[in-house]
């Protein structure tokens, strides 16, 4: 434990030692000490080397420490606790650099100058790296101690150290310690400021000079009295709490900055943007505009320079700096071509505004003529750049002055500029709202009137605005010539006036008498725009008769350039009228529910005629209206509501607020005496729509006096739509279906008083469209949308004003599950929206398809039938009956389903050059197959159709003929000397067809086993037509030798096959020329191959004897 302790005081050493340095804690002394005497003893128990294994031995080493006892330890825990209350805590943490919440407070309440405003900041800021530097000490310490021992490498060395400072960092007791000293020390203090800097810390702080200090001291103000208060019990500055009034000190701070000195030497860079741009040959220029009014050029061109500075945030400083006459702004000119020292006209500034955060423009004029001569006589341009300098004050001496001395100069880069073709300035008369328009010089109306003078004054309230963009901006004449330099003004204004008799304005009036008369008189004498206006008089005299006399006033107002008058003029004609007296509103009472469908009222409408019926009817016709009207005496109700007092032109009929054509032949006429003072009203059939309200306003004019009929008629909603709709579940099969339109009346009665009625009204008149037709669709699993079914097997649907019929035929049936639907879908002239559907469910049902299980079995889980063969004893071949298929199923109606059959097996699989038997018709033909087997597949359809009821699978098998092809016993012959020895391979031999007769017997004449022959010589191979043809003497038996070995011999002598030969039955041991020692065993394998497959015998052993 003795290692453990020292490695803990030397830990100790670094994590408080460092931090407590000059500290002089009496109880750490001895400890001290006691570590620089035992330096060596560390060296020489780590026992470090300069190998690979110097690490290692290390992490071993500090394994041992006891960290856990680190804090646990009483005396260094006593020190800690001691640490933290010690009384020169402040001292001790701000010899590392780092300000107490105290030492902040101190600063605040008495700053005296910019370097104490710096130090507050500097200090913080260290804040954020105190740890990072204690880390620093206690590598540095480590590296020493480690550099006493000369066999370590760099690399080692630096293993060793991430070791132990790695342990240091994740200890409990150095998190804690860290937490204190920074609630110690104000808590993201560091943060706070950072947070109201700007991204260079340097230049922020430089630039917060003496005179935001003695501002900031002036204040001391409210915001550290603020700060102070909001000092939290537990010693550190809340974030939270500060952030208000740190803000108000940024602004307070960003004030003091517009001091142009400072301000100007903040700007890191001044960048010309290019904005409209000429890109020619030499590359690419800003346009300089020139302008024209008329046909007066401006005397000066105008450019507008956008400029980006950095820091972002100094635009709106420099802008508001100039508007205050603080800094000089300058622009620079150059000729693009040499930048000789000729003189460039001189640019003057016009404005200056800014545009976003980091941008603003700069707007100049120069001299057009200068320019003018200076490119076309010197084929010279120029180039612009933007000059910032201070206001210089040298002061007057006087006490308390404060003179600034600082002459810092900005240039911006130098801008091509080219010149543009002169454009004209758009001039015109605008309204003086907060956001103007153009004034409207509709006419002006006003009623005649025998009791009233009325006077209107000509272009009251407006202003002239002119635009340099083509009418995107306005701005008053004072700011054109202000950023242009010109002198633009209003020069004469007259307005010429001409009378009219009527409004058509076909006759002009000239004769002075006859204008005297005029009810309109037109003042315009001595006019000045916006100052004195012409006025046009409304005279009392004005009657009925004066209605339509009108005056149109011919505004013209000159522009002037310097003094002089231009081609520009602003005309505007602006037309006074006398018009018609307003007179009475009748408003007709609102219908107390919409009106009620009546097929009996709308069918007078078919042949166009007007319905008006009798108010018994309660359906329509008279309407009361307000009786409370003030008329003029001997003007009657009748005299009014006529049809040719009825204005169209300024009568409406509105549906939801919409306008709609007014013409709905909506007709009103008077009661033939004054009762009640109504109105009767008339509607043509087909001009309105059913569900819908009409709001209406009819203007009638009589005597020159406009009456109004206002009210609302609302018609109910039309029948409701009909769709009926007949489903029909069918088989296979031609399906009619037959209605009438009593059928579909009894479903939808609503509206209509019989079945006839109905009928008559669904056909009465033109529909949509003119003639209903069903439409046939299919629908089914691959045709979810459905496809049109044309009338090619009369498969149809008819509507007529007497029948609803519907024919599917049979033939348009694809499969069970189809859908088909006829629909016949159209539109009434009233508005009823008719829909009759036919629907043909189809299920067909499946056909029952067996196999005939007298032939048919299943064998390893595939339905097969073995068709069986025999030797025909006349053709002495072997054959099979090739049966009808249908034979394998059940009966299937010919006369109502097609039976048919596909091969289902494929050729080349599983085998290449495998063949199968095809279907010919009802059987299958084998001719050209390899195969002794087939998979077909039954089908049953409905006749003459594709749909398919059933369908089954079946393996068609043809027998094997040869049942058994193995020896009965093993051959045994003896070895013959010098001469050969032979084995008749027959011998013992069965060869047995699927009939179990005998190909190969032994012939006891001949005493030898011979190949079994019928006919005219035939033998097995003849009569089941074996190949290869090499096997026509052995019967179509291959005999193939599989080994010959010597008995009882080691194995790398056994062969004996070199010595073997087989021909046909033959096999002959052909080295006789010595004594055989061994006996010889020959095992040979026998196969017979046949049309349709290859029967591989049992082998066969055939032994030589010594």
């Amino acid at each position: 434990m003795k290692n453990n302790n020292l490695f803990r005081k030397f830990l100790a050493l670094f994590l408080t030692g460092t931090m407590l340095a000059g500290v002089g804690c009496k109880d750490y002394d001895d400890d001290i000490d006691d570590i620089n005497k035992k330096i060596d003893d560390l060296n020489a128990k780590v026992e470090l080397k300069a190998d690979a294994s110097a690490l290692q031995t290390i992490s071993d080493k500090l394994k041992d420490v006891d960290f856990s006892k680190f804090v646990t330890d009483a005396e260094l825990s006593q020190e800690l606790a001691a640490y933290v209350k010690d009384a020169d805590l402040e001292k001790k943490v701000g010899d590392l650099g780092f300000q107490t919440v105290r030492q902040v407070q101190d600063l605040i309440k008495g700053l005296q100058n910019e370097a104490q405003v710096k130090a507050l900041i500097e200090n913080q800021l260290k804040a954020a790296d105190l740890w990072s530097k204690i880390g620093g000490e206690v590598k540095k310490g480590i590296l020493e101690e480690l550099a006493k021992n000369s066999e370590l490498t760099t690399a080692v060395k630096n293993q060793a150290v991430a070791a132990v400072l790695a342990a240091i960092t994740n200890d409990p007791a150095v998190k804690d310690i860290k937490t204190a000293i920074s609630k110690i020390a104000g808590e993201e203090a560091s943060e706070f400021v950072k947070e109201y800097m700007d991204v260079n810390n340097k230049a922020w702080i430089e630039n917060v000079n003496s005179a935001a200090a003695e501002a900031v001291k002036n204040a001391e103000s409210a915001l550290s009295r603020q700060i102070i208060s909001l000092i939290s019990t537990q010693g550190y500055l809340k974030k939270s709490d500060l952030t208000a009034e740190l803000g108000a000190f940024k602004q307070t701070i960003a004030q003091l900055q517009a001091d142009v000195a400072a301000l100007i030497n903040r700007i890191q860079s001044l960048v010309n943007v290019p904005g409209t741009m000429y890109v020619g040959s030499g590359g690419a220029y800003t346009t300089m505009d020139f302008y024209k009014v008329g046909a007066t050029p401006i005397g000066n061109g105008m450019v507008t320079l956008t400029y980006r500075v950095t820091p972002a945030s100094l635009a709106k400083d420099l802008v508001d700096a100039y508007a205050n006459g603080k800094a000089t702004f300058a622009i620079v000119s150059e000729q693009i071509k040499t930048r000789a020292a000729t003189a460039t006209p001189a640019a003057a500034i016009t404005d200056v505004r800014f545009i976003e955060e980091g941008k603003f423009a700069v707007t100049a004029t120069m001299s057009a003529e200068e320019l003018g001569e200076l490119y076309e006589k010197e084929e010279k341009w120029i180039t612009l750049a933007l000059s910032i300098e201070n206001t210089v004050n040298p002061g007057t001496g006087a006490e308390d002055e404060t003179a600034s001395e600082v002459t810092n100069n900005v240039l911006s880069n130098f801008a091509s500029i080219m010149p543009d073709e002169a454009q004209e300035i758009e001039l015109g008369v605008y309204t003086k709202d907060e956001e103007p328009v153009a004034y409207d010089y509709a006419t002006i109306e006003m009623p005649f009137n025998k009791q009233a003078v009325s006077k209107k004054t000509l272009l009251e309230n407006t202003q002239l605005l002119a635009s340099l963009d083509g009418g995107k901006t306005l701005m008053t004449l004072d700011n054109v010539n202000k950023l242009l330099g010109s002198k633009i003004t209003i020069g004469a204004y007259t307005v010429t006036p001409k009378y009219y008799a009527d409004a058509s304005q076909s006759a002009e009036i000239t004769d002075k008498t006859e204008i005297g008369k005029f009810i309109l008189r037109v003042d315009n004498s001595k006019l000045v725009y916006d100052t004195k206006l012409a006025t046009v008089d409304f005279r009392a005299a004005g009657v009925s008769g004066d209605v339509g006399k009108n005056v149109v006033c011919a505004h013209k107002i000159v522009i002037n350039v310097d003094g002089k008058a231009t081609t520009a003029t602003i005309e505007a004609p602006q037309t006074y009228i006398i018009t018609n007296q307003a007179g009475a509103t009748f408003t007709f009472k609102e219908t107390p529910k919409p009106l009620a469908w009546s097929y009996a009222f709308v069918k007078n409408g078919i042949a166009g005629q007007t319905a008006t019926p009798e108010i018994s009817d309660n359906i329509f016709g008279e309407i009361a209206l307000v009786n409370d009207i003030d008329l003029p005496k001997e003007v009657t109700i009748e005299d009014i509501i006529t049809l040719g007092n009825l204005d169209t032109d300024r009568s409406t009929v509105k549906v939801a607020g919409k306008e709609v054509d007014n013409d709905l032949g909506i007709r009103f006429t008077a009661f033939a005496s004054q009762i009640a003072m109504g109105v009767k009203a008339s509607v043509q059939a087909d001009a309105y729509e059913w569900g819908k309200a009409y709001d209406i306003e009819y203007v009638y004019v009589y005597q020159n006096v406009d009456y109004k009929l206002k009210g609302q008629i609302a018609f109910g909603a039309a029948p409701a739509p009909v769709n009926y709709i007949v489903d029909n579940a069918i088989g296979y099969e031609t399906k009619s279906v037959s209605k009438t339109w009593k059928d579909v009346y009894t479903a939808n009665k609503a509206g209509f008083a019989s079945e006839a009625e109905f009928a008559e009204a669904i056909f009465a008149a033109t529909t949509d469209p003119a003639t209903p037709a069903g439409v046939t669709k299919l629908f089914n699993k691959a045709n979810e949308k459905g496809t049109v079914i044309e009338n090619t097997n009369g498969t149809a649907m008819t509507v007529t004003a007497s029948t609803l019929k519907g024919v599917l035929n049979a033939k348009d049936i694809t499969a069970t599950k189809d859908k088909f639907e006829q629909k016949a879908e159209w539109t009434t002239w009233y508005g009823q929206k008719i829909s009759v559907t036919f629907n043909y469910n189809v299920t067909i049902p499946d056909f029952d398809l067996r196999y005939n299980v007298g032939h048919v079995t299943d064998i390893a889980g595939v339905m097969t039938t073995v068709v069986e063969g025999l030797v025909n004893g006349t053709t002495n071949l072997w054959e099979w009956p090739n049966i009808t298929l249908p034979t394998y199923f059940n009966e299937v109606d010919a006369e109502k389903y097609d039976f048919t059959f596909e091969v289902t097996s494929k050729d080349d699989k599983p085998n290449k050059g495998d063949k199968y038997a095809v279907v010919k018709g009802d059987k299958l033909d084998w001719s050209a197959a390899n195969r002794n087997y087939v998979d077909i597949k039954a089908v049953v359809k409905i006749k003459d159709t594709n749909i398919q009821v059933a369908s089954l699978p079946l393996r068609v098998e043809i027998q094997t003929p040869i049942k058994t092809l193995a020896q009965t016993k093993a051959i045994e012959v003896a070895y013959k000397t010098n001469e050969a020895t032979t084995a008749n391979m027959f011998e013992n031999l069965q060869l047995i067809d699927a009939d179990g007769k005998s190909w190969i017997e032994y012939n006891k004449d001949t005493k030898a086993w011979e190949a079994v022959t019928v006919g005219n010589g035939k033998t097995a191979y003849d009569v089941f037509q074996a190949k290869p043809e090499a096997a026509k003497n052995t019967a179509g038996i291959v005999f193939k030798m599989k080994s010959a070995e010597y008995a009882d011999t080691p194995a790398s002598d056994k062969d004996a096959s070199a010595y073997i030969k087989i021909t046909d039955n033959t096999l002959t041991y052909e080295n006789n020329s010595a004594t055989l020692l061994k006996d010889i065993i020959i095992k040979v394998t026998p196969s017979f191959t046949y049309q349709y497959g290859e029967i591989t015998g049992e082998e066969m052993t055939i032994t030589i004897k010594r």
